[in-house]
């Protein structure tokens, strides 16, 4: 027997809506909160619904248009862009 916790159960709407509200809070931050949220993007991009990756990747593609090269947080665009490349 296990004594591992049984993994949470959450649907389609609270995801996006909760990788929207990550996202958001991640944009425009230095900090390992960037790749963190961007990796539970990538991976569970699958899942998202349509008008979620919608209002997600205008808010990346926001971020992104908005970088000025010399700013420090220059270093987290390889993984926003990771993100506008998402099916």
């Amino acid at each position: 027997m296990s004594n591992l916790p049984k993994p949470a159960v959450i649907d389609t709407y609270e995801l996006g809506a909760l990788l929207t509200y990550a996202t958001r809070y991640a944009l425009g931050r230095k900090t390992y909160a960037v790749n963190d949220v961007c990796c539970s993007l990538r991976k569970c991009w699958k899942y998202l619904r349509e008008a979620d990756k919608a209002v997600i990747r205008r808010d990346v593609l926001e971020e992104v248009r908005r970088h000025r090269p010399d700013a420090a947080a220059g270093c987290d665009l390889d993984d926003w862009r990771s993100i506008l490349e998402l099916p």
